[in-house]
């Protein structure tokens, strides 16, 4: 027996407007059955508004909230990359609030497509793709609904962050938050900071408290994450471009001849001693430091003297520590 709950929204979602009579007909129901449906809450579903019209009240949903009904038929092609788009989109988004509505989107096409009696199992690719890359950084659903709503209503936030680099605790910092991004395991909003006045990177996991004010702001035409990530060599960008030159030792020189580490990235030719010479450019010299002390002896960095300095300092601290006996 069908829900008759289900069969009201069905019928909004095809841009129906009905009046309680008009609904207690349509359901077979009593008044007061009809009322506890619209009363019963669903999280899943949007609100049914109510106004007057005519001298007479009516029920409805909000134009931008209706499902219209679309018949879609798919080859076996485009179902099988679907499936795929679910494994990958399963990943990523594992943990965030749109982990279970993606879980019940995908449901709805298995349902779908078994009823019209397709020649394929949706689940099968599950064990031929792999898109898992380790565990996601943690990250508060609840934080990380707010933002997605304050986004898509453009509002402004404030929130409380942490800084790791500087140690402080920033409070009420201002927002006008621009997109989400997922790179090296984690979430990240990035957004125009009313503080530093101009768009910059957090880390969701480092925000511990969001308010979403009433506060509506301008989204900038000219904003493209791919333009605004492409001289981070990580996930954090900087105003601060530099030169990056490297040696990379003969036995490693494969991997930077096989694959771009970033999108600067250029080999610029071999040094008399066989050493490749690799140049970039890049947004700050942090996240680059890391990947260069990540290839230990297997590179040098000839440039820019400072991130020289700054390696071989931390070199010396090392050394100092494995140097003294094991405690």
């Amino acid at each position: 027996m069908k829900d008759p709950r289900d069969t009201l929204l069905r019928k909004l979602d095809e841009g129906h407007r009905f009046t309680l009579l008009e609904m207690q007909a349509l359901l077979g129901l009593s008044e007061r059955q009809v009322r506890r449906i619209l009363r019963q809450p669903d999280p899943h579903r949007p609100p049914i508004l109510s106004c007057r019209e005519n001298n007479r009240k009516v029920y409805f949903l909000a134009d931008d909230r209706q499902r219209l009904p679309v018949e879609i038929r798919f080859d076996l092609a485009e179902l099988r990359a679907l499936a795929v788009a679910a494994i990958a989109s399963r990943a990523t988004l594992a943990g965030t609030p749109l982990a279970a509505p993606l879980e019940r989107a995908f449901a709805k096409l298995a349902e779908k497509c078994v009823a019209d009696h397709y020649v394929f199992d949706l689940e099968e690719p599950a064990l031929q793709w792999s898109f898992s890359d380790g565990a996601t950084t943690p990250l508060q659903e609840e934080h990380f609904s707010l933002l997605a709503w304050a986004l898509e209503q453009k509002n402004t936030v404030l929130i409380d962050y942490h800084s790791p680099k500087s140690g402080r605790q920033s409070v009420g910092r201002r927002l006008s938050p621009y997109c989400f991004v997922h790179k090296g395991r984690s979430w990240l909003l990035v957004a125009y900071c009313h503080q530093s006045r101009r768009p910059k990177t957090f880390a969701l996991p480092r925000i511990s408290r969001v308010v979403v004010e009433a506060e509506p702001f301008s989204f900038p035409d000219d904003f493209n994450p791919e333009v605004f990530f492409k001289d981070a060599f990580g996930v954090f960008n900087s105003d601060d471009k530099r030169r990056v030159v490297l040696a990379v030792e003969p036995d490693r020189a494969v991997h930077f001849q096989e694959k771009c580490y970033h999108s600067s990235q250029q080999i610029t030719g071999t040094l008399p001693d066989g050493r490749l010479r690799v140049a970039f450019e890049v947004a700050g010299l942090d996240e680059i430091r890391s990947f260069c002390q990540g290839w230990g002896v297997g590179i040098t960095v000839i440039e820019p003297p400072e991130l020289r300095e700054r390696l071989r300092q931390e070199a010396e601290v090392l050394l100092k520590r494995y140097s003294s006996p094991r405690t």
